[in-house]
C-alpha cells in the first residue's frame, strides 16, 4: 500500500499523450501475455533462435556419395547413425504414364510383386524378411512407384538380394492376379469413404482433364476387374529398366564402392531400354479452371478444396511456395483454443467464428506441373463466408507479407523438411524422389540456404504469379448448395478486398 501512493501520483502528473501511449503499452503487454501461444505476438518466439541451430544441423548431415552402373541405373548410399539400413528402389514410373485402357496396371502390380519369385516363394519372402527382423513396404503415385526393405545393419546385402529379386525375377501368375483383384477392390472401397482422397482425386479429374493427370492411381472398377498378366508383363517391359531407377542405401557405415559392386551384382543385368520398345509417355499436363461437385444434402459436413496451378519440382519458385504454405497455417476444431491466436489469419478466423472444423493447405508437386490450394471441412451454412476466406488468404499475400509471419514460417519450414531426414526409410525415399525428380542430390545444407534466401517480395511475387487473377479449380462434397457458384469466386481472386 505504501509503495502504490508515489506510482499513483506519478501517473496523475503525465500528460494525456503519455496517457494514451502507456494505455497503447499497457494493451500491447497483456496481448504478448495471454497471446504467448502466437509466436508472432511477441518477436521472441518468430524469429526463433534455433535458426542458427538448423543451419548446423544441416552442415553436420552426411553427403550422398553417387554413382551410375553402365546400364544407367543410378547408385546413392549415405551413412546414418543407428542399427537399421533401407534398401531403396525408386522407379519412374506410376498412374501418369497409363492410358485410359490401362490405368491402374502400376498399383496393380505393386501388389502381385510380392507374390513369390523364381527363387523364393511367397511364404519364404516373408519368412525371410522376418527373420531379419525387417520389414518390406512399397507405394505408388502419379509419377513414382517405391520398394523399400529396412533391415539391421548386419543384413545389408541379404535385402539386396531380397528386393532385387522381387523387382526382377517375380512370378506374376493368373493365380495372383486374381488373388490381389479382391484386395485391391476392396482398398479402392476405403479410398471412396476417404472424402479427403475423394476431393483430391476430383480435384485432378477436373483440372488435368483429358491428360494421364487426372487418372486415379487406383484406376476405375472396370480396369481393376479385368486388368491381366498381358497387362503387367507389358507395363514391367516398357518402365522397369534401369535409367528409370534408382537404388538408395541408408544407414550403417558401409563403403560406397561395397554398395556399388553389389548393385553390379544385382541390377546389372536391367534392361537399359524398354524390351518391347514402347516408350514411357507421361503425356501433357493442362491446367484447365474448373468446377466439380457432388452435392448430398443429407451429408452434415462439406469437404471442399480450391486449387491453383503451380509449377513443377525445378521452378525457382518452389520454396516461396513452401514458405506460403507455413504461412497459411492449418486449424483443427479441437485446437480452437490455441488456434485463436494463431499467426495466419484464416486460422485465426476459423477458430475464433467456427468456420470450419479444418483447414489445411496442400501443396502437391509433379515434375512439370503442381497444385496448391486449402482444404477444409466444414458445415453447410457457412459455406460462402468460409469460401471467400479461403481465397482472400492466398491472394491478400500478393500486398501484404508480414516480416515476422515469413521468419515464423521459415522456422518451421525448415524444420519441417529436415525431419524428412529422421529415419532411414525417410532419408532412402527422399534421395530417390530427388535424384528422379532434379536429376541430383540436394543436401540439407542449400535446403536452408535456400530457404534463408526468401523474403517478403519473393512471396508477393509468387502469390501474383500463381493465384492472383488466375483461373482455380473448385472440388467438393457434401450439402455445397451455399457455395457460392464458380463466376462469383473467381472474381475473389481478381480483387481480394471485394
Amino acid at each position: 500500500m505504501h509503495l502504490a501512493r508515489p506510482m499513483k501520483k506519478a501517473v496523475a502528473k503525465t500528460t494525456k499523450t503519455q496517457k494514451q501511449t502507456t494505455k497503447k503499452q499497457l494493451r500491447s503487454q497483456t496481448k504478448r501475455k495471454f497471446g504467448s501461444s502466437a509466436p508472432t505476438s511477441d518477436p521472441r518466439f518468430s524469429t526463433i533462435n534455433a535458426d542458427v541451430d538448423r543451419r548446423a544441423q544441416a552442415r553436420s548431415m552426411p553427403a550422398t556419395r553417387l554413382s551410375k552402373l553402365e546400364n544407367g541405373l543410378r547408385v546413392a548410399s549415405e551413412p546414418q547413425d543407428g542399427g537399421l539400413t533401407t534398401v531403396c528402389v525408386s522407379i519412374d514410373a506410376g498412374s501418369r504414364y497409363e492410358t485410359q485402357e490401362n490405368n491402374g496396371t502400376a498399383h496393380f502390380l505393386e501388389h502381385t510383386l510380392f507374390k513369390g519369385t523364381s527363387k523364393r516363394s511367397r511364404t519364404e519372402l516373408e519368412l525371410e524378411i522376418e527373420a531379419m527382423g525387417g520389414s518390406l513396404n512399397a507405394f505408388t503415385s502419379r509419377e513414382q512407384t517405391v520398394f523399400t526393405a529396412t533391415v539391421q545393419n548386419r543384413n545389408m546385402k541379404h535385402a539386396m538380394d531380397l528386393v532385387a529379386d522381387i523387382l526382377q525375377n517375380s512370378r506374376v501368375t493368373d493365380r495372383a492376379i486374381e488373388n490381389e483383384r479382391g484386395v485391391i477392390i476392396e482398398e479402392m472401397h476405403m479410398v471412396q469413404q476417404d472424402l479427403q482422397e475423394v476431393v483430391y482425386d476430383r480435384m485432378h479429374q477436373s483440372a488435368y482433364r483429358g491428360s494421364s493427370l487426372a487418372f486415379d492411381i487406383l484406376g476405375p472398377l472396370e480396369n481393376i476387374q479385368r486388368i491381366n498378366k498381358k497387362n503387367i508383363d507389358q507395363y514391367i517391359n516398357t518402365h522397369y529398366i534401369a535409367p528409370r531407377t534408382v537404388l538408395s542405401v541408408v544407414g550403417g557405415d558401409f563403403e560406397h564402392g561395397e554398395i556399388v559392386d553389389l548393385a553390379q551384382k544385382h541390377f546389372g543385368n536391367m534392361p537399359t531400354s524398354p524390351r518391347n520398345g514402347i516408350q514411357p509417355n507421361k503425356g501433357v499436363a493442362n491446367f484447365i479452371g474448373s468446377d466439380i461437385r457432388v452435392r448430398d444434402d443429407d451429408m452434415p459436413r462439406v469437404n471442399l478444396a480450391f486449387g491453383f496451378e503451380t509449377a513443377g519440382w525445378n521452378d525457382a519458385d518452389h520454396y516461396p511456395l513452401m514458405a506460403l504454405q507455413m504461412m497459411l497455417g492449418s486449424h483443427h476444431a479441437q485446437r480452437s483454443a490455441t488456434d485463436q491466436y494463431a499467426a495466419s489469419e484464416l486460422v485465426v478466423n476459423c477458430a475464433g467464428n467456427g468456420w470450419a472444423d479444418s483447414v489445411q493447405p496442400f501443396n502437391t508437386i509433379y515434375s512439370d506441373t503442381g497444385i496448391f490450394g486449402l482444404y477444409a471441412v466444414a458445415a453447410p451454412n457457412v459455406l460462402d463466408r468460409l469460401g471467400d476466406q479461403m481465397i482472400r488468404a492466398l491472394v491478400n499475400h500478393a500486398t501484404h507479407v508480414p516480416e515476422q509471419h515469413l521468419v515464423e514460417a521459415k522456422s518451421k519450414l525448415k524444420l519441417s523438411l529436415l525431419s524428412q531426414y529422421e529415419g532411414t526409410e525417410n532419408t532412402a525415399q527422399e534421395i530417390g524422389r530427388q535424384l528422379l525428380s532434379h536429376g541430383r542430390r540436394i543436401h540439407p545444407g542449400e535446403v536452408i540456404a535456400r530457404i534463408d534466401d526468401i523474403d517478403q517480395v519473393a512471396v508477393q511475387n509468387v502469390v501474383k504469379r500463381f493465384f492472383l487473377d488466375q483461373d482455380f479449380v473448385v472440388s467438393a462434397v457434401g450439402n455445397v448448395f451455399e457455395l457460392g457458384d464458380y463466376a462469383m469466386l473467381r472474381k475473389k481472386s481478381v480483387v481480394p478486398w471485394m
